[in-house]
């Protein structure tokens, strides 16, 4: 049970009531408006890394040359899922027909994952943060992020449940692969055009024009070896947000802002973190209010900063490896609840406070 209750003696109004203000000040600071420029030579970058990386790994005759234009590509299509994430949240542009085609190039296309896919899937995240019967973040294959989901598992998940702590990295590097997978089968399901279309386009790219060049085992190994090593990033990139912080069991209920304080983290906001994990190490902003575009959300920092200063809120950040010691304490105690039936995973411990 997460030991937090620094936010009971306040009633929901007044807790909607800060929110609207914070709100408010984010606008004032005009960072709720949309911002398109950033996005297109970001996308750029990317388009020309992810050429440059499909066509060294489509060239090369010997495959550490080909292992390095894989790693680019993997890199670039990373970078453009999250130019994708913007999209889903439509801080890029208004046109919501022109967001839908952005993101089937940015992130079905280059990714491989269905962009309706994503967005369904990550919409409801926000709705539902952190809790276990609606997140679909919270629902993942090989391993368990809360007690609930784990004793669910059955046979072989099971097993990898019972020592996720050890098999963490391993497991979490193939995450793209299932979410590859879910993604084809939600596609199959909605039966949605401009998803079916970019994936078959994904599957034309990497796998019939490769076969054509250098044959379909190399084209099968090539494409294996991309959407692995995408894994290390993705993972590293967003595993830390959630995992470890509350998990909202069926039926708890808290107020917005509670929510997204308690059960989202940050990271601190040096320019790298940044960079690589395109503003999101700034998450609670975002969760707060998921209308400010990335590029501004480092703005967005000081400004809540001041505003938890003012109302004695909690305004905790983390270190990457302080953030990845928590994810792994968490991973071992849900695990523990299978190995020693009756045993109840502890709180989570509380991050600095930033004064």
């Amino acid at each position: 049970m997460f030991e937090s209750q620094w936010f009971t003696t306040v009633g929901v109004c007044s807790w909607n009531a800060l929110h609207r203000e914070l709100l408010r000040r984010f606008r004032a600071a005009g960072l709720m408006e949309r911002r398109a420029w950033p996005h297109v030579w970001r996308g750029a970058a990317v388009t020309v890394a992810y050429a440059v990386g499909f066509g060294i790994a489509l060239g090369a005759g010997e495959w550490p040359a080909r292992l390095l234009g894989l790693g680019l590509a993997a890199v670039a299509a990373i970078q453009g899922g999250m130019i994708s994430h913007d999209l889903v949240h439509r801080t890029v542009t208004a046109d919501r027909r022109c967001a839908g085609w952005l993101g089937q190039y940015f992130m079905t296309l280059l990714t491989g994952q269905a962009f309706g896919h994503w967005e369904w899937q990550h919409q409801k995240h926000h709705r539902y943060t952190q809790e276990t019967a609606s997140d679909p973040d919270m629902d993942v294959v090989l391993i368990a992020l809360s007690e609930t989901e784990a004793r669910k598992k059955r046979g072989l998940l099971r097993f990898t449940t019972r020592w996720q702590h050890v098999l963490f990295w391993p497991l979490v590097t193939l995450m793209v692969i299932t979410i590859k997978a879910n993604s084809v089968v939600f596609v199959m399901k909605r039966r949605a055009g401009a998803d079916v279309v970019g994936l078959v386009a994904h599957g034309g790219l990497w796998i019939a024009l490769p076969w054509a060049v250098v044959g379909w085992e190399q084209a099968l190994a090539s494409y294996f070896i991309f959407t692995w090593m995408m894994g290390p990033y993705a993972v590293a990139s967003f595993i830390w947000n959630h995992v470890g912080t509350r998990v909202m069991q069926p039926g708890e209920r808290l107020p917005f802002i509670v929510q997204r304080l308690e059960c989202s983290r940050n990271l601190s906001s040096h320019w790298a973190l940044t960079a690589l994990f395109g503003s999101l190490n700034i998450h609670i902003e975002h969760h707060l209010a998921p209308g400010i575009p990335g590029p501004a959300l480092p703005r967005a920092r000081p400004i809540f900063k001041e505003f938890c200063r003012e109302h004695r809120l909690p305004y905790r950040e983390w270190g990457y490896a302080e953030a990845i010691a928590s994810v792994h304490r968490h991973f071992r105690a849900v695990a523990e609840t299978l190995r020693e039936p009756g045993v109840t995973s502890p709180g989570i411990p509380s991050p600095r406070t930033v004064e």
